[in-house]
């Protein structure tokens, strides 16, 4: 029986999925120009390398790949610590990576306990080798959106920009 309840979980889990893909989209845009411009000679030969090479054909971990050899070789040639300068950047891009894929490709658990529903703003079916579930508290939602906002953050300082906000309540 679908109730009040049930409606208003979905669509807090949905605004939440969204969110997180939205944004981590945002990131991945932002990379994607980053790495051009490190490439860039000219403004017509950086739009046929984002149209030819980084969005049509690099996934989000190649990118994000891409990104962490650029920026080893600019320390190198800057001569400060890379390790220093961005601790944990690759794990922390995998796991943006990782979660973003669950959130896009799993299905919402149709009807999730009541317990469960207090718990867990999102509750997903995963159709992977096994199939199970994946619960996200609230904690875990606010850790990805976390790392999601300084990474996108330290892309757009590295790019020139002025720094956007991926808190989708700010």
């Amino acid at each position: 029986m679908v109730t009040d309840e049930l409606i208003e979980f979905h669509s807090n889990s949905d605004k939440i999925r969204g969110s997180i893909i939205n944004f981590t989209i945002a990131l991945e845009r932002a990379m994607d120009n980053y790495i051009a411009n490190y490439f860039q000679t000219t403004k017509e030969k950086k739009k046929e390398l984002l149209e030819l090479l980084i969005c049509d054909r690099m996934d989000f971990s190649q990118k994000a790949k891409a990104l962490v050899d650029i920026l080893r070789k600019k320390c190198k040639k800057e001569g400060t610590n890379f390790n220093a300068e961005y601790p944990s950047i690759s794990t922390n891009l995998e796991k943006i990576g990782r979660n973003r894929n669950k959130f896009a490709h799993n299905m919402s658990v149709p009807i999730p306990n009541s317990i469960d529903m207090k718990l867990h703003p999102v509750i997903l079916i995963k159709f992977e080798s096994k199939a199970g579930v994946i619960r996200y508290n609230a904690n875990e939602i606010v850790e990805i959106m976390d790392l999601i906002q300084k990474y996108s953050h330290l892309i757009d300082v590295l790019n020139g920009d002025k720094p956007k906000s991926a808190n989708p309540s700010s």
